[in-house]
């Protein structure tokens, strides 16, 4: 009998830790926190963004304003960079929108004489909105090639000094520019100014053209 009370005992025991047991793991169950759900959802991936046709700076139109229309000049030049003779010469410059370029560009095309010397070029001048710098390239017909940039002039002014900076080739040289244009209603006063030695300004032209 007191096998079988103890047997019972044991088995009582037994039971109520196995009660605790699943109640414990009940109780686990139920205070185990719940699995956080993702808030952010997966979003679809956008489509790519669709390129737009970009649109001339108005600055440029600005300029051709100035710039724009038919040009008689006459003025002196320096033939040769290493000789500081100046020359008389006489020419003319057309500019206009170069519409075939959605008129992000001004062009400009000159023609002049100096004796029996014939010049001729092209240049083209825009607007960069980064810099907000007006930006011209120049090429010509003794294989010259320059550029320079300036701020031009305040916004709705259309008279007044502007001044360019860059550097033009030529034979194996790259020589720093300088251009001051004093621009006024049908008229213009350029004077180009070059830095060979990197030390001392050397002016090259002076032009007025009327248009």
């Amino acid at each position: 009998m007191k096998k079988q009370i103890a047997l019972a005992v044991s088995l009582a025991f037994v039971g109520s830790a196995m009660a605790d047991s699943h109640s414990e793991k009940k109780d686990a169950m139920k205070k185990a926190p719940e699995a956080k759900k993702d808030d952010k959802a997966i979003k679809p991936a956008e489509p790519p963004k669709t390129m737009e046709q970009p649109k001339p700076p108005p600055e440029v139109a600005a300029m051709a304003a100035m710039m724009a229309g038919n040009w008689k000049c006459t003025g002196k030049g320096m033939m040769d960079p290493t000789k500081p003779d100046m020359t008389d010469f006489k020419g003319s410059m057309k500019a206009a929108l170069d519409t075939s370029l959605d008129k992000f560009w001004i062009k400009g095309e000159w023609t002049g004489t100096a004796g029996k010397i014939k010049m001729k070029g092209t240049m083209y001048v825009t607007y960069d909105a980064a810099t907000k710098k007006y930006h011209r390239i120049m090429v010509d017909n003794w294989g010259m090639s320059g550029w320079d940039q300036t701020a031009g002039l305040p916004a709705g002014q259309k008279e007044g000094k502007i001044t360019w900076e860059g550097e033009s080739r030529m034979g194996g040289m790259t020589i720093k520019g300088r251009t001051t244009e004093e621009v006024a209603a049908k008229s213009m006063k350029m004077t180009a100014e070059m830095n060979p030695d990197g030390k001392k300004w050397v002016v090259g032209m002076e032009m007025t053209c009327i248009k």
